[in-house]
């Protein structure tokens, strides 16, 4: 893989969707963001979307990365002899959670292999080893799984979207999906120094492209309302992506903690020496509605800094016997629900 030049780390590709088909609309973006001069000596690429929900009306509202841009991306990929893996991780119990398979058949994924040589992982369940993170933050080690680690190339195609817990949700915040443990909700005690760990580790041979079609405000990343921006955004650097994507929603960069420990810690972008090439973000910008923590939510983060707590609520006698009846009440006061996978 070539290395990035100093000039391209500090651009970012903002396109705004004409009459094209969004495909094509992704195959001259990616193209005019140099990707296929990155592509050179590569032989393993790894797709890694937003796949958080396996609910229709959810990802209907912008939470699930577009599958007309993940279909964009195998087109490009496919006039080059790479091997092209698309993968994420489960999220949540076995009682209620996301399975990644539900997604992927939902959004019709499994459906593009009739027409795309591509691989799906399941990183959950695809071999794992511990991985050391150079001069850490917050996590000094964690296991990933070997396909993510042996791709020269990850292409992370994260959405725009606002979060309860870190402002904003895109390039950094997308790669959390990355780590196996579907329980993930452990690593809140320390959510935004490990996102910097984590992109610490991956940065280098990373490439952008954010889905801002549909993007969503208010509760994210999973329960907010939808919002059309109709664009897409394109960065060999997720910290690069990241400002621009936050001044998009009309928030300042220093707003989102976990982005603002990795330009301090992992980074040699600085925010003024960004330029944004094509469409201007002052053209498209719009002040998106945060998320809103009510006492639910912020209950609700004070309990995922404490990992003792985590263990007892997420069991699954907890989850049967005092989730399940409150239901209802707890969707109403978080604003949605993952799904429940058991009848009993």
């Amino acid at each position: 893989m070539n290395a990035i030049s100093e000039d391209l780390k500090r651009k970012v590709f903002l396109r705004q969707l004409g009459a094209q088909s969004v495909q094509a609309e992704v195959g001259e973006l990616l193209d005019a963001s140099g990707l296929g001069d990155r592509l050179r000596g590569v032989s393993q690429v790894f797709l890694k979307p937003n796949l958080l929900s396996d609910v229709p009306e959810y990802i209907a509202a912008g939470c699930n990365t577009d599958t007309r841009v993940i279909e964009g991306v195998l087109i490009y990929l496919a006039d080059f002899r790479i091997k092209v893996i698309i993968g994420e991780s489960e999220v949540g119990t076995r009682l209620k959670g996301r399975r990644l398979a539900k997604a992927l058949e939902h959004m019709g994924i499994y459906d593009l292999q009739e027409s795309y040589d591509f691989e799906i992982v399941n990183l959950t369940e695809a071999e794992q080893i511990d991985v050391a993170i150079p001069d850490a933050l917050a996590l000094k080690s964690v296991k990933f799984s070997t396909p993510l680690l042996d791709s020269d190339l990850i292409i992370n195609l994260p959405k725009l979207k606002t979060h309860k817990y870190s402002v904003i949700t895109c390039s950094l915040k997308n790669m959390f999906g990355a780590i196996p443990d579907p329980m993930r909700i452990r690593y809140h005690y320390a959510l935004d120094r490990i996102l910097a760990d984590i992109n610490s580790l991956f940065s280098e041979k990373m490439y952008v492209l954010l889905d801002g079609i549909v993007a969503m405000e208010g509760q994210g990343p999973s329960y907010g309302s939808a919002v059309e921006m109709n664009l897409l955004l394109a960065a060999h650097r997720p910290d690069a992506a990241d400002v621009v994507a936050a001044r998009l929603m009309g928030f300042e960069p220093t707003e989102v903690a976990h982005l603002k420990y990795f330009l301090e810690n992992f980074s040699d972008v600085r925010e003024d020496d960004i330029e944004v090439v094509g469409a201007q973000v002052a053209d498209l910008a719009r002040n998106f509605k945060p998320a809103t923590r009510n006492l639910y939510v912020k209950l609700e983060a004070w309990m995922c800094r404490h990992p003792m707590i985590v263990n007892v609520i997420f069991s699954d006698t907890c989850r049967r016997y005092v989730a399940r009846p409150l239901h209802p009440l707890l969707s109403r006061l978080r604003g949605g629900s993952f799904t429940w996978y058991e009848d009993k």
